[in-house]
């Protein structure tokens, strides 16, 4: 079993595979266009990845070319997941990116 880590992120389910964001999960009724697996894939990968995928689209709510969505209300749901599960299953490079470190809050002192 791979070592995936949950964790929350703006309102969604986020998964690591060690240091590397791998995908999270929108299940929010605020964002009903944006609910399924949001996927993170580093862009010079994408040409390879996304024909794999039956039906995919932007993520509206954070805007980001890195990230896509396969939504839950697609036909092709299962398939797409399960081709993204293998995918991560294997470790791809396809899928993932190593976050940025966040910067830290320094309060000056008076």
């Amino acid at each position: 079993m791979l070592p995936i880590v949950q964790k929350s992120m703006f309102g969604v389910k986020s998964y690591y595979l060690g240091q590397k964001i791998i995908l999270a999960v929108s299940t929010s009724e605020k964002w009903p266009e944006d609910k399924g697996i949001w996927v993170v894939a580093p862009l010079e990968h994408q040409d390879k990845l996304l024909p794999l995928l039956k039906e995919y689209r932007a993520i509206k709510r954070i805007g980001t070319k890195k990230w896509f969505l396969i939504p839950e209300d697609s036909d092709t749901f299962e398939i797409d997941a399960s081709t993204i599960a293998e995918l991560i299953n294997k470790n791809s490079p396809w899928i993932g990116t190593i976050p940025k470190p966040k910067k830290k809050n320094i309060k000056s002192r008076k």
